[in-house]
């Protein structure tokens, strides 16, 4: 595997998305470690233990990858053509990577750094030590990441997202930014084939009677046409038999949801009491994918329904928490022309109808 620094281990790209990376090695045995106390603000570690690789996400954006045993798996690295097999201080500095600044003593290791990678030397001597002593100071782990070591305290994507929703509550109107381009979708008027041809085919679709569809219909003979689209976190609902565009549903990927991993965080912002007589009033109020439950409350009339989804599952992913929660227990929220589904004090899922 090609190791590139600043970019990523070869098809592993810095800047992935979590959906993305997930469904890569679906297949791989995968545990998956955050923080229940605070896991919209703090990072979440991917480990892929077969290939011993350690991925952390901020804001579900891949930031940093961590080779964490180059002692055994060295030789299936590789650099330029150089293999990273029994590699060592000085075949970093000397043979492969050549001067740099010096380095730093972090939790008792020698972290030695360059553009974009960091190598990790099992070592409590300065540089200058190392590389006149005669004996090897091996490299346990390298870290690859881009340009700069990453504040673990930021919330900012560290790419510009090319796919994005505002939503108007008042007017119903849905615009879809796609790669730059724009189209103004209205819940009821638009047609099926309008935002095929502007989203593109959808990751997967089905056709489904089901009777909480009707809960704000009046006709009870409707089958619905479901249209998944998992890599920009959204589900499209037609009418079956007039092709009209019904309902939206907008997923976070939150953590300790059941739909963990299923979809990809969409990136939608809710305009909510507008008072404009225009939709998506720049200065309205607004709901985001990071919003909580406090944000919200303002504007929910309805008591709570409970949903407890602890029996269902999320394939094979093992999720482990740094601190006590109840998964898949979620609160349905349901007002005009939405339903906000939370879990813990975190937007699940948004359907608007």
């Amino acid at each position: 595997m090609q190791v590139i620094p600043n970019e990523g281990l070869n098809t592993i790209k810095l800047g992935s998305s979590f959906h993305e990376i997930i469904n890569s090695f679906k297949d791989q045995d995968i545990s998956i470690v955050y923080s229940a106390k605070s896991y919209m603000k703090t990072p979440i570690k991917v480990v892929i233990k077969s290939l011993k690789i350690d991925l952390v996400f901020i804001n579900y954006k891949l930031c940093v990858i961590e080779l964490t045993d180059i002692e055994s798996m060295g030789g299936q690295y590789s650099y330029n053509g150089i293999e990273l097999s029994d590699l060592n201080v000085k075949t970093i500095y000397n043979k492969i990577f050549g001067p740099t600044y010096p380095g730093k003593l972090i939790n008792d290791k020698y972290i030695l750094s360059y553009p974009g990678i960091t190598f990790k030397i099992d070592s409590k001597e300065d540089l200058s030590t190392m590389l006149n002593e005669s004996r090897d100071y091996t490299c346990q782990s390298i870290i690859i990441f881009n340009k700069q070591y990453p504040d673990f305290k930021s919330e900012e994507d560290l790419t510009t997202e090319t796919f994005k929703i505002q939503i108007d509550l008042t007017y119903g109107m849905i615009k879809f930014c796609l790669n730059n381009n724009e189209y103004v979708a209205e819940i009821g008027k638009t047609n099926q084939q309008d935002l095929l041809n502007f989203l593109g085919p959808p990751s997967d679709y089905f056709n489904k009677f089901d009777s909480r569809l009707l809960i704000h219909e009046n006709s009870n003979d409707h089958i619905f046409k479901f249209h998944n689209y998992f890599n920009l976190g959204i589900d499209l609902l037609y009418d079956l038999y007039s092709g009209i565009f019904k309902k939206i549903i907008v997923h976070t990927d939150l953590i300790e949801s059941d739909q963990f991993g299923k979809w990809s965080k969409c990136n939608f912002e809710i305009f909510v009491n507008s008072e404009s007589d225009q939709p998506f009033d720049p200065y309205g109020e607004r709901i985001t994918n990071n919003s909580h439950f406090n944000d919200i409350e303002p504007y929910v009339k309805n008591p709570p329904v409970l949903l407890n989804r602890l029996e269902s599952e999320i394939g094979d992913l093992k999720v482990e928490s740094l601190s006590e929660f109840n998964w898949g227990n979620s609160k349905i929220y349901c007002n005009d022309h939405v339903i906000w589904e939370i879990v813990g004090d975190c937007i699940s899922c948004v359907t608007i109808y």
